[in-house]
């Protein structure tokens, strides 16, 4: 078997056991929606949207971005890297503590809901518990241990939907704090080994190694993870949190298996193109292989949600919830857009491109920032979405091209340091 069609067959398998995992997660969560989405309002479920969007926001600042670094790491650097990590993850969540002691909270622009500090410390906590599962996920994407990752993505949904349906004290928000919990706990018994093995690479050495992650690629990640988040926290402010949470729980139940696939994808990606660069190989056809078999999977989910889609999600969720097909597209048609290229983000890191890759981030931030900044609470909430709509249209498309360029860039500098 040669070494080509090997590694497809190695990705293939890691794709479809984290997959897997994901899938089964994100199964558990479809067969409580119809309970929950009775048992719950959207406007709780709005609440619940914005709480999650901000605390994605702090788990992207929290580990400094030394999760990212691991899956590109070499193999003595690895305890040292993970050591950053959770030292970083640690001492952000004191500062964020204290923070919220400080009454900081009232000073952002967070949606209405999240101010009070009961609520701003819970993002803190949850946003902590994020970052540390990312960190011991990236220690086993790194070692290839695809089948305990997808067991550690299933914890988090199951805990969650357990926590939801007994309606514990604190509603959804507690909820997700349940899962994290377990999920982090869970992600921390797998990778303890790489924790406690001999470091051959000082911790120092290793961070000065990549400075960049933290200092370039850190301001950048929080950047466009609070831009994704933006639509979701300009609709609660200025179209409610019911409007919030129809349009979270739509988006998120239209774009499932898209979404599936994207997650299981990025990882993997990052591992097989890091692989690639490691050995002297260029990852461009990897890199478009994975773009244009998501387009595919998209168009698929497209035609389906515009056939099936009404009727299946109006049965799904019961009264008070918006399902007419126009909305669904609307809601739909960004995310796949941005799930078709997402899974790439990694090949900035792998091609030691990251500060191009941060211009994009810049061009794409501003540009959503004056969209939904001018547009939201002046036009309706449709030709809101019409709007944002075709600004992912265009800004994932410069983001493709981007990524192409960093490729040639990369294979440029790898020859001229062979030579």
């Amino acid at each position: 078997m040669s070494d080509k069609v090997h590694s497809r067959r190695s990705f293939l398998n890691h794709t479809l056991v984290n997959a897997g995992g994901i899938a089964a997660g994100q199964l558990i969560v479809l067969l409580a929606t119809p309970v929950l989405a009775r048992l719950y309002t959207p406007a709780e479920f709005g609440v619940y949207a914005s709480l999650v969007a901000v605390c994605g926001v702090i788990a992207t600042a929290t580990a400094l971005r030394f999760d990212k670094a691991l899956p590109a790491t070499q193999d003595d650097e690895i305890p040292s890297m993970y050591r950053l990590g959770l030292l970083a993850c640690l001492a952000s969540l004191v500062l964020g503590g204290f923070a919220v002691w400080l009454g900081v909270q009232h000073l952002l622009p967070w949606p209405q809901p999240l101010a009070p500090m009961a609520l701003a410390t819970l993002c803190v906590a949850a946003g902590g518990l994020q970052a540390l599962m990312a960190v011991s996920g990236a220690v086993l994407v790194r070692r290839g241990a695809f089948l305990q990752l997808a067991l550690q993505r299933m914890v988090q949904p199951a805990c969650f939907v357990a926590a939801a349906l007994l309606y514990v004290g604190g509603g959804l928000p507690a909820a997700f704090m349940v899962g994290l919990l377990a999920a982090a706990l869970a992600g921390f018994a797998f990778s303890w080994p790489e924790l406690l093995a001999p470091a051959r690479m000082r911790a120092k050495a290793v961070a000065r190694k990549y400075w960049e992650y933290p200092v370039v690629s850190l301001p950048m990640a929080v950047l466009d993870t609070l831009t994704l988040s933006l639509p979701l926290l300009f609709i609660v402010q200025h179209y409610g949190d019911a409007a919030g949470g129809n349009y979270s729980q739509v988006q998120r139940l239209a774009a499932a298996p898209l979404l599936l696939l994207s997650n299981a994808i990025s990882q993997v990606f990052y591992k097989h193109a890091g692989d690639a660069a490691r050995a002297g190989q260029s990852p461009r056809a990897l890199m478009w292989r994975t773009v244009r078999d998501l387009a595919l999977a998209g168009a698929a989910i497209i035609a389906l949600v515009a056939l099936a889609g009404e009727p299946v999600l109006s049965l799904f969720l019961g009264k008070g919830w918006r399902t007419d097909s126009h909305y669904l597209l609307l809601v739909l048609l960004p995310a796949v857009f941005r799930v078709c290229v997402s899974p790439i983000t990694s090949i900035f890191l792998v091609m030691e491109q990251v500060r191009f890759g941060a211009l994009w981030q810049m061009i794409y931030s501003a540009a959503t920032w004056s969209v939904l900044g001018f547009a939201s609470g002046r036009i309706p909430l449709d030709e809101l979405l019409l709007a944002v709509l075709l600004n992912e249209l265009a800004l994932y498309g410069l983001y493709l091209w981007m990524a192409d360029i960093a490729v040639r860039r990369g294979e440029r500098k790898a020859i001229q340091c062979a030579a």
